[in-house]
């Protein structure tokens, strides 16, 4: 393992301490290396394990947390303070060991031995018999991520048929043939299959002559073997398509018809339906596949943060229609609705006002007119001329005054905007007020990254800024604490722990690859669609 693998074991342990409300009273582990090998610390910058392991994995699960670890060629299994569980004995070729999360067992690809094993290193399930080389794991817990009780997780196994001839590298050339067995070893699926998909709570098969079915996770066949339909998931159905037409209708998972085979596209969005005919027009529906309007627009798509939609027809003239169906307001060829309530016209750019609820909502233009102007969820940024930018809201009326050269606005509670110094001031959506100022940002909140006018980065976690670092990347967080890997220009590396507290120092044997190593001199806006808890969190500290 290299440092750059060091990037996503980070980001892998922070995702399973946030999903994991148990594991959040675990102190974290951070991975640390010397001479090519690894080991962890904890939060305080006390040795959990040595540097004399070739690999590491931590789980930090929401039942117990596991160490894999590979040590002289074998891996085994660790508990989170690095004892012992499973002896050092699996090849584990060529993969290292998975955990099933939330299921206490890991899986061992082993191409004569392989099979699941518990934390206590019994083999649960052994796949010799199979001449498996290697083996995947789909569906997990479904019940634990989806909130839905259906069956317990299944494996999908596989096994390479060999064809006769070999591959320029002297490995047999074969075909996969597939199937799923249960975690007691139960074979639910023979494996004889030329394709297995798991599709929420179906499983779509497709057998060597390219027939289709459709099963349920106990192998129940809901739509049996049939070379007219094949079948594909979209959301939270099924789609079947006639392989003579191509053309498409939908079902549920238990085979209820919604929609017959006369479409020539399906698309779903999370409220309705989107159909295209053998005449390439499209038509809207309710959630329940109701259809609303006619086959009359050559696009359809959804439109901003209201259940809105956009129809184009043919003739280049738009409609904004409601879930209803209703059409609240018509425009011309020469606009551009597409940002909408943003529309382009005549040059500039001016706002829809949305007022009323469901078939009584109407729309219509505010007085103020922009040169340009983008959308941001339910504020818009925008410049009264080439240089002067300023954020409004919905309702036209000034969040952040017209001074700024450059403005982005993120979904976590803050707006990003440069003076014409250079200087980036940080203000909140709450009547524009200026929380810090810094010469870029970047990153994500909590913590959120900043550089000074030499281009070095600190960490701000809503109260203090931690001392100015070369490089700097989120690590994790553990008991309400948020720790950092920083390194100077001399690529000495260390943890820096929520109090800006060096807890570990270290160096880099290569060239750093971490998240927001070197971050870039600008704004960023952060990737995931909701942080209400950063919000929160950041609020609360002003």
């Amino acid at each position: 393992m290299t440092p750059s693998r060091f990037k996503s074991l980070l980001l892998a342990l922070l995702l399973l301490l946030l999903l994991s409300p148990a594991a959040a009273q675990r102190d974290v582990r951070l991975l640390v290396w010397q001479d090519s090998l690894f080991g962890l610390i904890d939060g305080r910058g006390q040795t959990v394990l040595p540097c004399e392991y070739e690999d590491l994995t931590p789980y930090n699960q929401y039942r117990e947390g596991y160490i894999v670890a590979k040590r002289d060629g074998l891996w085994g299994i660790l508990d989170w303070n690095g004892q012992p569980l499973v002896p050092f004995r699996y090849t584990a070729e060529p993969e290292p060991i998975p955990y099933i999360d939330a299921t206490g067992l890991f899986l061992i690809p082993n191409k004569d031995n392989g099979g699941v094993v518990n934390a206590k290193g019994d083999t649960v399930i052994p796949f010799r018999d199979f001449n498996i080389v290697s083996f995947e794991f789909s569906e997990f817990n479904r019940s634990y991520y989806y909130g839905k009780a259906l069956q317990a997780p299944l494996l999908i196994t596989f096994r390479c048929e060999p064809l006769g001839d070999t591959l320029p590298d002297g490995r047999s050339h074969c075909q996969y043939r597939w199937g799923c067995m249960d975690l007691k070893g139960n074979e639910v699926l023979p494996i004889i299959y030329r394709e297995i998909d798991f599709e929420h709570s179906t499983i779509i098969v497709e057998d060597t002559n390219g027939r289709y079915g459709v099963m349920d996770y106990s192998a129940r066949w809901i739509c049996p073997l049939t070379s007219q339909y094949k079948y594909y998931g979209q959301s939270t159905y099924v789609v079947m398509m006639d392989q003579q037409s191509k053309l498409t209708g939908l079902m549920k998972s238990d085979g209820t018809v919604l929609l017959p085979v006369q479409y020539k596209f399906i698309s779903l969005d999370y409220a309705c339906a989107f159909l295209k005919d053998t005449s390439d027009l499209w038509a809207l529906t309710d959630e329940h596949f109701r259809v609303l309007t006619p086959h009359c627009y050559k696009e359809l798509t959804t439109l901003g943060e209201r259940p809105l939609y956009l129809g184009v027809r043919p003739d280049g003239t738009y409609d904004v229609l409601e879930t209803s169906g209703h059409v609240i307001q018509s425009f011309g060829a020469d606009c551009d609705p597409y940002d909408y309530p943003l529309v382009y016209q005549d040059g500039e750019w001016r706002l829809v006002q949305l007022s009323g609820n469901g078939d009584s909502l109407t729309a219509e233009f505010l007085p103020q007119r922009y040169k340009e102007a983008r959308q941001h969820y339910s504020f818009f940024s925008v410049a009264t001329d080439s240089l002067h930018w300023g954020v409004v809201d919905k309702d036209g009326q000034v969040v952040v005054p017209f001074r700024y050269t450059e403005i982005a606005i993120s979904h976590i509670g803050l707006i990003y905007a440069r003076r014409p110094s250079g200087k980036v001031d940080v203000l909140s959506f709450k009547g524009g007020r200026k929380i810090l100022s810094c010469w870029g940002v970047t990153g994500e909140l909590p913590p959120l990254f900043i550089a000074n006018k030499q281009g070095k980065w600190a960490a701000h976690d809503g109260r203090r800024v931690t001392r100015y670092y070369e490089g700097l990347s989120f690590a994790g967080t553990s008991n309400d604490m948020d720790y950092w890997a920083v390194w100077d220009k001399h690529d000495k590396m260390g943890y820096v722990d929520g109090n800006g507290r060096m807890i570990y120092r270290c160096s880099l044997e290569t060239e750093p690859d971490f998240e927001f190593a070197r971050p870039y001199y600008g704004f960023f806006l952060p990737p995931r669609e909701t942080w209400g808890e950063a919000r929160l969190y950041y609020d609360r500290k002003n």
